[in-house]
């Protein structure tokens, strides 16, 4: 159990000692904030995509907590990462959108002799099980590239990865999807998919 005497303490102290790598520090912080910045994520957005949310602010924070001395509200600075994270997800989901309008635009102007609504939403399908397919973290680099149009220098300092580490999962990454088409799906299909995703 907590003493108060720990929940007394100053932001400004916990600040000073997580950028010093003080996990007890973090802890305090995440049990402090944890509750009110799910009660303002709430308000505009809907529960399963605020815990995924917090989960990346307070991740975010333990990253960049050498940075962080200075920040006169930490709640303030916890909001704004919510946020702008939030404002992500909404860009991408638009995005997404115009990519899958795209998609259909493109599938017609090349002749796929795409007749049958089924057939399309298989072939739909098959492209999202190959990006599935993927391991966690390079779905994520694909993701960040191909849906938020991030470079590789942006995706590698949000991942703290290397220029070249990224450089060499996101050829994996389209390596592995064009793999996995030409074993499960049809020639035309594939050629459009690569040309989106840029080869």
């Amino acid at each position: 159990m907590m003493s108060k005497q720990e929940y007394i303490e100053p932001d400004s102290q916990l600040i000073q000692s997580l950028a010093i790598d003080d996990m007890q520090a973090f802890r305090l912080l995440y049990e402090k904030y944890q509750p009110r910045l799910s009660r303002y994520l709430t308000s505009f957005c809907e529960m399963h995509a605020s815990e995924d949310i917090l989960q990346e602010v307070f991740v975010k924070l333990w990253q960049r907590r050498k940075l962080l001395v200075g920040i006169t509200s930490i709640e303030y600075y916890l909001q704004r990462m919510a946020r702008n994270r939030w404002l992500d997800t909404k860009r991408a989901e638009k995005i997404r959108h115009e990519y899958e309008t795209s998609f259909a635009t493109v599938s017609t102007r090349q002749a796929l002799d795409v007749t049958d609504d089924i057939q399309y939403k298989e072939y739909h399908a098959l492209a999202n099980k190959a990006i599935r397919s993927l391991p966690n973290r390079r779905r994520k680099i694909l993701e960040l590239s191909l849906l938020y149009g991030r470079g590789l220098q942006e995706i590698a300092t949000e991942m703290g990865l290397s220029r070249e580490v990224v450089k060499k999962q996101l050829y994996l990454a389209n390596r592995s999807i064009r793999e996995y088409l030409q074993k499960h799906g049809d020639i035309s299909l594939i050629l459009i998919l690569l040309l989106k995703m840029g080869k």
